[in-house]
């Protein structure tokens, strides 16, 4: 079953800035908040993930009793992590990059357990790798220190929709659009719920809407072309996959996309095509080897189909050996 985890996601829902008073004397203080600064404007510009954890260790150094230092730094690794299941693939988890973004939301809930951030970023984590009870509870937490921080509903959300509880996730999405009628993802999310639910014109609804939203986002026409040919529009499904490779010519998701939906229509030697593209593009992908591999195999291309899952093999293998 192709999954469709290709819709935009939000590793940074929150982070913090500190202003510190002319009047204050104390100099690691002031130098800390400048730091701190720096990491928040970087988590909102997003991708430069080493850069704020640097900003924020020095800052770490010069006032170890802020949270807000803990939870950016916390972001940041955050950020690495689903950066690293686009290089390696959507499965991949790397066990010292999630381990760090808690312990830093660890600390920083202990240094600010008032505040609904922190929990709502462990939380995050905690549903990426599958670990569903204590993310409920850090969302619970949220919710109740602040109940209107939409990003803990947005992902409480996301972890009801990866348990299968389809209803719940709408009712979590739905909530989030309530309190932000502008926020994206979660048109895009629950369009990708009301999808699994065989309620298609709910979730091109959705997906148009986010499209309106941001008329760059190169995720949502990838996700509209698919389910237009989900309902048969094939003309209509390659004019928006024309429209996402405009705005990002060198997309290896988009590849991805096009090719699974020429597999789809039987035509197997351009979906391996855009396959070998996506392959070009991120080499270490497992992801794609594994789509063009069930391509060679729909083809009885059996000799080819063997030698990307032997490559699959070789990518894992190389993963297990990089972290030990």
């Amino acid at each position: 079953m192709l999954k469709k985890y290709f819709l935009r996601v939000v590793i940074v829902s929150s982070f913090f800035v500190i202003f510190t008073l002319p009047s204050e004397a104390q100099t690691n203080q002031r130098e800390a908040s400048r730091y701190v600064n720096i990491a928040a404007d970087m988590l909102e510009r997003r991708g430069n993930w080493d850069g704020v954890i640097e900003n924020c260790d020095k800052a770490i150094e010069l006032n170890p009793k802020s949270g807000a230092c803990y939870h950016n730094r916390g972001a940041a690794w955050s950020g690495k992590f689903f950066d690293s299941k686009e290089v390696h693939g959507r499965d991949f988890i790397d066990k010292d990059i999630y381990e760090k973004a808690i312990k830093d939301f660890n600390q920083a809930i202990e240094l600010i357990p008032e505040n609904a951030k922190p929990y709502t970023g462990r939380g995050l984590v905690y549903v990426e790798i599958g670990k569903y009870d204590p993310a409920f509870k850090d969302f619970e937490i949220a919710i109740k220190l602040d109940p209107q921080y939409y990003f803990s509903y947005q992902h409480r959300g996301t972890a009801y929709f990866k348990k299968g509880a389809y209803d719940k996730a709408v009712e979590e999405y739905s909530k989030v659009i309530e309190m932000n009628p502008k926020y994206l993802p979660a048109y895009e999310m629950r369009a990708l719920v009301y999808e699994k639910k065989g309620q298609l014109e709910l979730a091109m609804n959705d997906i148009g809407r986010a499209i309106e939203l941001a008329e760059k986002n190169y995720s949502g026409y990838n996700y509209r072309a698919w389910l237009y040919r989900l309902g048969g529009d094939h003309e209509s499904s390659f004019k928006d996959l024309d429209k996402s490779f405009e705005i990002k010519p060198n997309e290896a998701r988009s590849f991805e996309m096009r090719g699974n939906i020429y597999s789809a229509l039987g035509k197997y030697d351009l979906a391996v095509k855009d396959f070998t593209e996506a392959i070009n593009l991120r080499p270490k992908n497992v992801d794609y080897y594994k789509g063009r591999a069930r391509i060679y195999r729909a083809m009885k291309e059996l000799f080819l189909a063997e030698a990307d899952e032997g490559k699959i093999i070789e990518l894992e293998q190389s993963l297990r050996n990089d972290r030990f």
